[in-house]
């Protein structure tokens, strides 16, 4: 009976070919990983912004709601006239604060993969600037005349979100990504608090 052939020897020629392709193999998994982790990113932080712009919105249609209010009075109101403004201003607060709560919990509801922390800090930072607002609108449903003081917290909320967001932006992001981010924290998004006319607050 003859022998059985001997199996091939794996000379170093071949050794260093399986090394040389499961290296290349290894580069592939990697690059592929990062490539995919790369588009979670963006993807994320779209529909990130996606919440934020929307939130935005329904801050900047308040104040353009109460401004409108407080144009429309002259300049020395009557109490009567000053009375209604005050109850329509009231009223617009509270039902602003509630189309914000909405957009917040929106942002608050947005998803990441766990390991994306700078994601998560900025849907934190905006988060915290969207329930300032809230605050602000539902003291100012309660008493019309705290919609025109600084006495809030805006302000410094915006300021975190202003870090945090642009923060949380990829390397080699979208295109449209940056431009959106430059959109929303540009000065003229948040406005000063409304001027109230006078005898309004009196």
């Amino acid at each position: 009976m003859p022998d059985a052939p001997a199996p091939p020897k794996v000379g170093k020629s071949t050794g260093a070919k399986i090394l040389l392709y499961g290296g290349i193999a290894l580069m592939v998994i990697g690059l592929a990983g990062y490539i995919g982790d790369w588009a979670a990113r963006n993807y994320e932080l779209s529909q990130l912004l996606s919440q934020i712009e929307t939130s935005e919105q329904a801050m900047t249609s308040a104040k353009d709601e109460i401004a409108a209010v407080t144009e429309a009075l002259p300049e020395d109101p009557t109490d009567e006239q000053r009375d209604a403004a005050t109850e329509k201003i009231e009223e617009i607060a509270q039902q602003n604060s509630a189309l914000v709560a909405a957009t917040g919990a929106q942002v608050a509801e947005t998803s990441f993969l766990p390991w994306h922390n700078e994601m998560l800090r900025a849907q934190t930072a905006y988060f915290a600037h969207n329930g300032a607002w809230v605050s602000y609108l539902d003291k100012g449903a309660s008493d019309a005349a705290t919609l025109f003081n600084d006495d809030n917290n805006i302000e410094p909320t915006w300021e975190a979100a202003k870090i945090a967001v642009p923060a949380a932006v990829p390397l080699g992001a979208w295109p449209t990504i940056q431009a959106r981010v430059d959109s929303i924290f540009s000065d003229d998004e948040q406005p000063e608090n409304p001027d109230a006319p006078p005898g309004l607050t009196a």
